[in-house]
C-alpha cells in the first residue's frame, strides 16, 4: 500500500511540474513568438499555434496524472503535493527560460510554503477519505444487521 501512495505522490509532483511547463509554453506563445527572431524563423502565427497546442497537450497530461492520484490519495494531500511542485517549478522555469529573478524572499517563501504543505500531507497521511470512511461504516452496519438477523432467526427457530 505504501508503494501505491508513493507512486500517487509522484503522479502529483509530475502533474505540478507539467502545469509549470504548460504555463511556460503559454508565456512563450504569448511573448516570445512575437520576437523578430522567432517570427522570422517560424512565422508568428505558426509559433503561437504550436506553443498553445503544446500547452493544451501538456495540460491534458497534467490533468490525467492529477486525477489518477486523486483516486488513491486524499484530495487534500494530492492537491498540496501538486501545488508545491507547481510553485517551485514555475519559479525555476521562469528563471531558466525567461531570466526572471529569484530573490531570497521567493526562496524563503517556497521553503515555508513547502514546509506547510508537508505538514498538511503528514497530518492526512493514513486517514481515510470521508467517502471511504462512510463506505466502511456502511459495510460494518450491514454486517451488524446480518449478524442481528441471524441471532433473531436462530431464537425464533428454536
Amino acid at each position: 500500500m505504501r508503494s501505491v501512495h508513493a507512486s500517487s505522490a509522484v503522479c502529483c509532483a509530475v502533474a505540478g511540474l507539467l502545469g509549470a511547463a504548460a504555463a511556460a509554453f503559454g508565456k512563450f506563445g504569448f511573448a516570445a513568438c512575437s520576437s523578430h527572431f522567432t517570427g522570422a524563423l517560424l512565422g508568428a502565427k505558426a509559433c503561437h499555434v504550436a506553443a498553445y497546442c503544446t500547452m493544451a497537450v501538456i495540460n491534458a497530461a497534467m490533468t490525467a496524472l492529477f486525477v489518477r492520484s486523486l483516486r488513491r490519495l486524499p484530495s487534500l494531500q494530492a492537491t498540496v503535493l501538486s501545488t508545491a511542485a507547481n510553485m517551485a517549478a514555475t519559479g525555476l522555469l521562469g528563471h531558466l527560460l525567461f531570466a526572471e529573478a529569484i530573490s531570497r524572499q521567493w526562496a524563503a517563501g517556497i521553503a515555508l510554503v513547502s514546509a506547510g504543505l508537508l505538514l498538511i500531507c503528514m497530518s492526512v497521511a493514513g486517514k481515510p477519505e470521508p467517502a471511504a470512511a462512510a463506505a466502511a461504516a456502511e459495510t460494518k452496519s450491514a454486517a451488524l444487521q446480518d449478524h442481528h438477523q441471524q441471532q433473531h432467526g436462530k431464537t425464533k427457530a428454536a
